[in-house]
């Protein structure tokens, strides 16, 4: 089947909600984009403006919370996610309620969803699977100690991230719909393919629920099929009641029995019969083989960096959301979709067949199904869909490349990543570019499309990384053992045994691009040094930072890694923190910045090294030593307050650099205003010309006394206001050097004109009038 592209192009002028969420969130959030939405929310890109980070923040659909108490429910449910901490649970970093309007702001990862992969390749290999139900197992596990149930895992809400972790998102959303639906309908909230059996039947739902859906996705990557498939949703949730699934070992013949009788066990219909715990059905799955830990997280890194959702987050320029892109089954086909359908869905198009399943399946379980066993009669169902649509992408072409590292030394038969990084016309950092691999010397060293080098044979390969006509190349050199020369001979049989291993050096953290040798120490249980042992070393976060055969460690990214060293059984790990390349000075531009009073001038920090390299994606923190005379945001934009020179102050890392802006006065007044009602009404006639106007710059010279709240609330209503004007009652109250005037205000917004009732202070400065405060009041 041909896919299809998904149409997310919703006006952001007629979306409400979107609407909404930027008046919500105005001074803590840039609202940026839509990247989705499903039946339950709409997740929206956001910039955090204190932290200057990029946060998701998902909204839930009004509809969902309509009944008595559930916004408190809502919120008593998501606080108790947020206090998740596990590095398998996307983190919430707040929960907040404005009017009509419930949203939860999240951590922003790069990575893909579950079911984008199983799209892909239906089915995956027993060392990853493994991994995988180990992954989100220990994470439900955590999660189920502190009485928090998922309700609702499937692949869609699975994600890889880029360190090849599986991590679960959407924690705790799933319970706290179920519960207002409950309290609204007698309904429950899950997806049709992946509920357990007392959800179907609007039974108890307790860990055993997790532990179920968690074995149907277990069973879909080995076997590529979901264990019961139906013509309607109704059949669908039949089958699964009534019947075992289908033995692994008739689709997977591979599957080693342990692994199958596990999840068969996750899989009985009744939750007593289930495993224990999570964490006992995870101990029976098995870990994968230690020695194969490291490869298969490389796998699922790679994985996660080809992923459609991450390739849309890079059209945007932002790593990918937390909620990845799912795939589709609409509500009223049980049956498995064809892999690469993709559409968006509406809530109306879940809910109304949702609706008629409340009808049926009522009718169904009270009376029996098909002269079968009669389900017990429970509460109806709404069910939620299995979509959420992400935005379309955009191809970019990249000015600069950037290669990590720019050589690299690896053993015949390893394989290590390089990290080529496309710029811009002005050298910031472009993620939507396409980066296309090549190597001069196949039979040495291999490159996959995701610049993934392989040794193959000692020798010297260069690959070359382009992109728009733009090319970087790396140096790559392959060792092998000279020929004849026997590897390291196994220990004599009465040799000492190895106890214990001693690492060095000892490094607290390490800067991203440095390459650093480890040495090992083997002692015995006498603690004498022992010799002639051969040494294993693996990297937990390859993506973080690699380890060759012979312990040196090339720093790739920033994070934490763990090196560890393995000998005959035992082994000793380090931690490693990478951290990013330390600023060695900052250079404010331009170089004599000049301002006048009133307008605002852009500064721009450019960090770099000790080597003089730029550094880029650091927070810079902008601060003012004379804020009577300039100030400046947190994005470095000057504004001049009053004529003088003030010193502005660039730091990040603990460097800083500084920078004199000189003020000048202001344009003088075309004529000195006189203290009558005439000139004063010019001012208010002035400052209604320039809300009119749109114009910032024009309004801080109407209304100087204008506080930084006032000129946020401004801004939101530039996007709205069509007229403004101002009626002012006389006589205006003149008293010597103040005055205060009343009045009417007329604000036509969109079409719909509104009155107010003003209240305005000014003052009179060398014989000028000026506006010091102005507030509004509903009449």
């Amino acid at each position: 089947m041909t896919e299809r592209a998904v149409d997310v192009s919703v006006s952001q002028q007629d979306d409400p909600i979107l609407l909404a969420l930027r008046d919500a969130t105005i001074g803590d959030y840039e609202v940026l984009a839509e990247l989705g939405r499903g039946g339950m929310a709409a997740v929206y890109l956001a910039h955090d403006l204190a932290l200057d980070r990029k946060v998701a923040i998902k909204v839930l659909f009004p509809a969902l919370l309509t009944g008595e108490g559930a916004a408190e429910r809502f919120m008593r449910e998501a606080r108790t996610a947020a206090s998740l901490n596990h590095p398998n649970i996307i983190p919430i970093y707040a929960v907040k309620e404005h009017e009509s309007l419930l949203y939860i702001v999240m951590r922003f990862v790069g990575g893909r969803g579950l079911d984008s992969v199983l799209e892909e390749r239906p089915t995956l290999p027993i060392p990853m699977v493994k991994a995988i139900l180990n992954e989100v197992g220990e994470a439900l596990g955590y999660a189920h100690r502190r009485g928090v149930i998922h309700r609702d895992i499937k692949p869609g809400n699975i994600l890889l991230d880029e360190e090849g972790r599986a991590v679960i998102t959407d924690f705790g959303i799933a319970k706290v719909s179920a519960a207002d639906s409950i309290t609204r309908t007698g309904g429950v909230v899950g997806t049709p393919s992946y509920m357990s059996p007392e959800q179907c039947t609007a039974g108890e739902v307790t860990g055993a629920s997790d532990q179920y859906s968690l074995g149907l996705v277990g069973y879909e990557m080995l076997t590529g099929d979901r264990p019961f498939t139906g013509e309607s949703v109704m059949q669908l949730m039949y089958l699964r009641c009534t019947q075992d699934p289908p033995p692994i070992a008739e689709a997977r013949p591979d599957c080693p029995p342990d692994l199958a009788k596990a999840l068969m066990r996750m899989l009985r219909r009744e939750p007593q019969n289930r495993w224990d715990s999570v964490e006992s059905a995870v101990e029976a799955v098995g870990s994968p083989p230690s020695g194969e830990r490291d490869a298969i997280r490389r796998e699922m890194a790679v994985l996660a960096e080809s992923g459609q959702s991450r390739r849309i987050s890079m059209g945007i320029r932002t790593p990918t959301s937390p909620v990845p892109a799912t795939k589709e089954q609409a509500v009223t086909a049980g049956a498995k979709p064809a892999r690469g359908l993709r559409t968006r869905q509406l809530w109306l198009r879940w809910v109304v067949p949702a609706l008629a399943a409340v009808a049926v399946i009522s009718w169904l379980v009270l009376r029996g199904w098909g002269g079968g066993p009669a389900i017990q009669a429970g509460p109806a169902f709404i069910l939620a869909p299995e979509a959420v649509a992400p935005s379309g992408t955009t191809a970019t072409v990249a000015a600069g490349l950037e290669i990590t590292p720019p050589s690299l030394t690896l053993d015949a038969g390893t394989a290590a990543p390089l990290i080529a990084r496309a710029t811009d016309e002005s050298g910031d950092l472009l993620p939507g570019a396409v980066i296309e691999w090549e190597t001069s010397d196949p039979a040495v060293a291999g490159v996959s499309a995701l610049g993934i080098v392989t040794g193959l044979k000692a020798g010297l390969a260069i690959i070359t990384a382009s992109s728009g006509g733009v090319v970087i190349t790396s140096t790559v050199t392959v060792r092998a053992l000279p020929a004849g020369v026997p590897r390291e001979p196994a220990p004599a049989a009465n040799a000492a045994a190895v106890r214990s291993i001693e690492l060095s050096p000892s490094l607290d953290s390490f800067p991203v691009g440095r390459a650093q040798p480890f040495a090992v120490e083997l002692r015995d249980v006498a603690g004498n040094v022992v010799a002639g042992r051969s040494v294993s070393w693996t990297s937990s976060s390859p993506s973080v930072a690699t380890v060759s055969l012979d312990g040196v460690v090339t720093a790739l990214g920033e994070g934490t890694t763990r090196i560890t060293a393995s000998s005959e059984g035992v082994s000793r790990s380090a931690t490693l923190v990478v951290v990013p390349v330390p600023v060695a000075r900052i250079e404010i531009t331009p170089n004599a910045p000049s301002v006048a009073v009133g307008e605002a001038i852009q500064l721009t920090a450019v960090l770099r090294d000790g080597s003089g390299q730029r550094l880029r994606s650091r927070p810079v923190d902008w601060s003012s030593g004379a804020p009577g005379i300039a100030t400046v945001s947190f994005g470095g934009s000057v504004t001049g307050v009053a004529a003088g020179q003030a010193e502005i102050i660039a730091s990040s890392s603990g460097r800083e650099a500084r920078a004199a802006v000189i003020v000048t006065p202001g344009e003088p007044a075309p004529e000195a205003a006189q203290p009558t009602s005439e000139s004063i009404e010019a001012v208010l006639t002035a400052f209604a010309r320039a809300v009119e106007s749109r114009d910032m710059t024009q309004l801080r010279r109407a209304y100087p006394g204008m506080t930084p709240d006032e000129e946020e609330a401004y801004r939101g209503m530039f996007r709205l206001v069509q007229e403004f004007d101002l009626r002012v009652d006389r006589p205006i109250d003149i008293r010597g050097t103040s005055a205060f005037a009343t009045g009417t205000a007329r604000y036509v917004d969109r079409g719909s004109e509104q009155s107010f009732s003003y209240r305005a202070t000014l003052d009179l400065t060398s014989s000028i009038w000026q506006l010091t405060s102005i507030s509004f009041a509903q009449q």
